[in-house]
């Protein structure tokens, strides 16, 4: 499955309680779950307003394949949404540490481009 509902199912599926406990967790009726899920999952509510958005994640991510994050991307774009992906081929759910300090720059550059210079900010407050 896809979207917020796909990452339950998974869960509630993982071959580790811990991870079972975690999906059984977010929400009270299983039966509705994926009525549930849809409701709260932020990917279903995209729209026009949305601010700039940066998603970076690893490749071999088992609770986020590839194809989620670039679905995400085509939906935000759908919207008109600025939207930066980066993906990692040699990183998981947790980043390996050249992918950190890979990321960290971009992310700060990404913000530094989305952002109001400070000193508009500020003359906006006065």
């Amino acid at each position: 499955g896809t979207g917020c509902y796909g990452l339950y199912k998974h869960l509630v599926g993982h071959k580790h309680p811990f991870w079972q406990k975690v999906g059984r967790s977010l929400v009270a009726d299983h039966a509705r779950a994926e009525e549930l899920m849809a409701e709260v999952c932020p990917s279903q509510h995209f729209d026009a307003g949305d601010p700039p958005v940066f998603l970076a994640h690893g490749e071999r991510d088992e609770f986020g394949p590839p194809e989620r994050y670039r679905d995400i991307e085509a939906r935000l774009r759908g919207h008109g949404t600025v939207v930066e992906r980066v993906g990692y081929p040699n990183s998981g759910h947790t980043f390996i540490q050249r992918d950190w300090e890979d990321l960290f720059p971009r992310v700060i550059a990404f913000i530094k481009r989305h952002s109001a210079p400070v000193e508009s900010a500020g003359a906006e407050l006065r």
